[in-house]
């Protein structure tokens, strides 16, 4: 009997052993389940102070540039162009193109054709 008694004792303790190993093992995963948690919050608030800053940096970007747009239209009314540019679409094509664009065959200057003998001879 007293050898049932001591295996018993034996697998208990075995078994409470494996229970707190385990218990312990959850333990650990939890602490570190709750510093892989706190890294990734840190993350994220690392990224939406990001984002938050380039969105302020694109509203400043914005309004520097109508500021500037104004400013440009306030400068071009003090200081209206003296003449017309091609740019703005005034200007004027000489006779002779237009000439050339009313009658492309006739304008044509083609040299004259020698005769086979002409060129032979060189007349």
């Amino acid at each position: 009997m007293t050898q049932q008694c001591c295996s018993n004792e034996t697998k208990k303790s075995a078994s409470e052993l494996l229970i707190e190993s385990l218990q312990q093992q959850v333990a650990d995963l939890k602490s570190e389940l709750a510093d892989e948690k706190k890294r990734s919050d840190k993350a994220l608030q690392m990224k939406d102070d990001q984002i938050n800053a380039l969105n302020k940096l694109m509203d400043q970007n914005q309004q520097l540039l109508l500021n500037t747009q104004e400013e440009n239209k306030r400068l071009l009314s003090l200081n209206p162009p003296k003449e017309k540019t091609v740019r703005d679409g005034n200007f004027r094509e000489s006779k002779q193109s237009q000439d050339e664009k009313d009658n492309p065959v006739e304008n044509r200057k083609s040299p004259k054709k020698k005769s086979f003998l002409g060129k032979l001879f060189g007349k």
